[in-house]
């Protein structure tokens, strides 16, 4: 049953739906990873990939092509900064404190311990929130706005 006020909701088809699609997808392979798995490395690497997939789809959404995100971005969440905020309506304040608690992209594959259990949380914490973000942009509604 979808959720009151999403009834209609749908992606445009094309790249941003893609990107955003996996993005989803890394976000249940984290949470899965967190049930199911003693080391959570695999499920920081799954967060990482749905904020940076998350945020990729609003850019592409907005007309950006892949290679002008690879170019301008790359693994580097931090330089997308100015161009997502005008893009979400979000604050650049409220994306630094997002990306903030996220590790260095490639320097956490090769971790050799795992992270603590509170970094833990925020990490995933915070890419929930990122792909969530992504979805209030997809859809052009806020669930604040449908309570």
């Amino acid at each position: 049953m979808p959720v009151a006020g999403y009834a209609d909701f749908s992606l445009q088809d094309g790249r941003p739906k893609e990107l955003f699609l996996m993005a989803a997808l890394h976000n249940q392979a984290m949470a899965t990873t967190l049930a199911n798995a003693s080391d959570a490395r695999g499920a920081v690497q799954s967060a990482l990939i749905a904020a940076e997939l998350a945020v990729k789809s609003v850019l592409s959404r907005d007309g950006q092509s892949d290679d002008e995100i690879r170019r301008s971005i790359g693994h580097d969440l931090s330089r997308a900064r100015s161009r997502f905020c005008e893009v979400a309506d979000f604050t650049e304040l409220q994306f630094s404190e997002l990306i903030e608690p996220l590790p260095d992209f490639v320097q956490s594959r090769y971790l050799l311990a795992e992270s603590n259990r509170a970094d833990l949380k925020l990490i995933c914490r915070s890419a929930q929130k990122m792909v969530a973000v992504a979805a209030i942009c997809h859809s052009g509604k806020d669930i604040r706005d449908l309570l």
